[in-house]
């Protein structure tokens, strides 16, 4: 098949995307106060199916479209073996992507974002453990991906809720 994207195009287009949408998204569910939306909500979705739609995407077209929205390495030495056809991410990448799909279930307890922050600490801890010289494990790597999942989307989402709302402050005060 013709590859239709360069990487550069790729990549270029998948930022792009995720940086933009999501705010936009969200920005039709403010009224007034952004931060009484669940945004946590809405990112989880988001970037769920977003990364389903890559999925799918990378099969039809052959290209693995998830290690440029990662930022995956894909190391052989680092992939979960009978999910890498599926899921062609290394262990750590493959837990974010599920940890992404956790967090549509953790969003309906509509917990404040700062709840997830703690679980970034696993993977920063199992980091500095491999800095000193102790490789990790697939298990290892997979379950501290799965933990930062939700984090990644409450950052994310805080991200993006900042943003609507500096627009909308703005908009405010220039009318």
């Amino acid at each position: 098949m013709v590859h239709l994207l360069k990487k550069s195009q790729a990549i270029y287009w998948i930022f792009i995307t995720v940086l933009f949408l999501p705010t936009f998204i969200l920005s039709f569910q403010s009224n007034g106060d952004i931060f009484e939306t669940n945004f946590f909500q809405t990112i989880a979705y988001f970037l769920t199916v977003y990364v389903i739609m890559l999925t799918l995407l990378g099969h039809f077209f052959k290209r693995n479209f998830l290690s440029l929205f990662f930022g995956c390495h894909d190391r052989c030495d680092r992939r979960i073996p009978k999910l890498h056809k599926i899921i062609p991410l290394c262990g750590r990448c493959t837990g974010i992507y599920f940890g992404f799909i956790l967090a549509i279930g953790l969003s309906y307890l509509n917990w404040p974002f700062y709840y997830y922050l703690p679980l970034v600490l696993p993977l920063i801890i199992d980091g500095f453990i491999q800095l000193k010289g102790i490789e990790s494990t697939a298990f290892r790597r997979l379950i501290t991906g799965l933990m930062f999942g939700p984090a990644m989307v409450a950052l994310f989402g805080l991200y993006n809720a900042i943003i609507v709302f500096l627009v909308e402050h703005f908009l405010k005060n220039i009318s």
